[in-house]
């Protein structure tokens, strides 16, 4: 029998199969190049290789550039007792002015300060009274020192006690006989022009002595406060 012996391979497929294993070999090294860069890229974009001990911060805690500070309220205040007592802000100037007395219709609550004494509110009104209204009278005054419109607002006036005890206003103008000597709830006062007339508060609090009175002008609180020894003529 004769040996069947393979014949040996020509040039021909020889080179084929050279060619066949380079371009394997080739595609290898550009798939395992592609797969180094992409995650060089994913570690870079992620701050992977940071030192553990000092971790990027997180997205959460970075300072924000549009945030607005925020700063507290504030207050001008002046001593009521004193002459041209007005408690000047950036747009307006305010003021409670002294009252007379004795009053032959309301009892006068009176501050001696630097040996003088000044009266500062009425209450315990007769005429009042006889309507059902038991309120505190302050006679005050604004002035718009700006070059625009300001608008007063009832709302944003505050009476404090001496015990700490804070009341917001009443609004009684149109049960009064001249309702125009009242501050309405809001007021539009022009440019450099005033206004004076009463502001009212509850007077059925019990032991009040009035502290101070405050009007809150925006960021601003303009205060007059009731120094010295109170008493009630």
């Amino acid at each position: 029998m004769a040996t069947l012996v393979p014949p040996a391979p020509g040039p021909r497929s020889f080179g084929t199969g050279i060619v066949v294993g380079l371009v394997v070999a080739l595609l290898i090294v550009v798939t395992v190049a592609g797969t180094v860069l992409l995650l060089k890229r994913d570690e870079d974009a992620a701050g992977v290789g940071a030192s553990p001990s000092s971790p990027s911060p997180s997205p959460s805690r970075q300072p924000s550039a549009s945030r607005t500070p925020t700063h507290p309220p504030t207050v001008v205040s002046n001593d009521f007792n004193r002459k041209n007592s007005w408690s000047r802000g950036e747009r307006l100037s305010f003021a409670a002015f002294w009252v007379d007395y004795p009053d032959a219709d309301c009892k006068v609550h009176t501050y001696t300060w630097k040996g003088a004494t000044r009266g500062a509110l009425r209450s315990d009104c007769a005429s009042w009274e006889a309507d059902g209204y038991d309120i505190l009278l302050f006679f005050v005054g604004f002035k718009n020192t700006s070059e625009r419109p300001v608008t007063l607002i009832l709302r944003d006036f505050s009476l404090e006690g001496r015990d700490s005890r804070t009341f917001g206003p009443v609004n009684i103008r149109e049960r009064a006989d001249f309702p125009t000597s009242f501050l309405p709830e809001t007021l539009k006062l022009p440019p450099r022009q005033s206004w004076f007339g009463f502001v009212t508060f509850d007077g059925r609090v019990e032991a009040l002595v009035p502290a101070s009175i405050s009007y809150i002008d925006g960021a601003q609180t303009l205060t007059q406060v009731f120094a010295g020894r109170h008493a009630v003529v």
